[in-house]
């Protein structure tokens, strides 16, 4: 039996090859995305502007503007090469500091990772009175320009002779961009005995003075913080009044209260300050105790300062040191 072959017409071979071709397109028209790129990274700075970070290479550069406080956080819109993933996610908050990281993958699985680069356009700080002296319980004084106003860029530091580091803390009221001023403490972090340097960080800067010997004065230990326990009474002559305190490891180990207690009083008479001095019964480590005399003034105490002695050197200090304010409500009478 013989086979007969039916041949194909040319125009079907064509249509059949041309549907071929085309399907081998389509293939090539839908393969998957190689690309991962990070096309635009935008931030709000702290008055609500954007800010458009520059994409170099693997790093994000964002530049911060001055006399801003720098956040420790954003969360940055960012834009991605087509069909690529992000992490993390756009408008996902992430610290802002040096070093954090993306990493994109295509659509075909390749990945890059990208690093967050901070900088702060601030200009140099000038500093027009430097720090010359440490005196314990009274304000540090630094006077310039371009001081940073954000507490996690300015600090001040006292290194001492080994080296070691005493931070000062700064609070906002401490400083403005053009001033710092902030009290040295007396809780014993800080010797007499010892010599610092003083280390003023603003942003990037660093600038050292010194090294200093702190000093002690008559009256730099007032930051105590006294409470007159008979304050908003009438006191009677020949009273007993008390103060209570919590003294610092200076007040403790480098004074001593061996003083009398001078009362500045409005004499109900003559209307004139009038000061008199009332005799120390005793002291503990939370309490002063004096006695008024039979022969004080009649009339409102206005100041109280009481007296000690630096131990080192025998002279007279002033350990207490409270100014009130008018109307006056405390008083000596019969």
């Amino acid at each position: 039996m013989k086979t007969r072959y039916t041949p194909i017409p040319n125009t079907l071979i064509r249509i059949l090859v041309i549907g071929l071709i085309s399907l081998g397109s389509c293939k090539k028209e839908y393969e998957d995305y190689p690309y991962h790129d990070i096309e635009s990274f935008t931030i709000s700075d702290a008055e609500g502007y954007s800010l458009e970070a520059a994409v170099v290479g693997d790093s994000i550069w964002v530049y911060w503007p001055p006399f801003q406080t720098v956040p420790d956080s954003i969360s940055p819109v960012i834009g991605i090469s087509r069909n690529a993933t992000i992490s993390p996610a756009s408008g996902e908050k992430i610290a802002f500091r040096e070093g954090s990281a993306y990493t994109v993958v295509s659509e075909s699985g390749l990945s890059k990772i990208y690093y967050l680069k901070p900088a702060v356009n601030e200009p140099p700080v000038l500093v027009t009175a430097a720090p010359n002296s440490i005196l314990i319980g009274y304000d540090m004084s630094i006077r310039g320009q371009y001081f940073s106003t954000d507490t996690n860029r300015i600090h001040l530091n006292l290194i001492d002779e080994d080296k070691n580091v005493v931070p000062i803390k700064l609070a906002p009221e401490n400083l403005s961009s053009v001033y710092i001023n902030v009290p040295i403490p007396i809780d014993g972090s800080v010797l007499p005995e010892k010599s610092y340097s003083v280390q003023l960080i603003s942003g990037t800067q660093s600038l050292i003075y010194g090294p200093f010997q702190p000093v002690m004065t008559g009256s730099g230990l007032s930051h105590i913080g006294y409470q007159l326990d008979q304050a908003g009474t009438n006191i009677k002559r020949g009273s007993i009044i008390s103060f209570s305190y919590e003294p610092s490891y200076i007040d403790v180990h480098y004074f001593n209260y061996e003083g009398d207690l001078t009362l500045y009083i409005l004499d109900e008479q003559t209307n004139a300050q009038v000061a008199y001095n009332a005799e120390l019964l005793s002291v503990t480590d939370t309490k002063l105790t004096y006695r008024i005399g039979s022969d004080a003034p009649i009339g409102k105490i206005t100041t109280a300062i009481a007296y000690g002695q630096q131990l080192s050197t025998g002279t007279l200090a002033v350990r207490l040191a409270e100014v009130y304010a008018a109307p006056y409500t405390t008083s000596i009478v019969e």
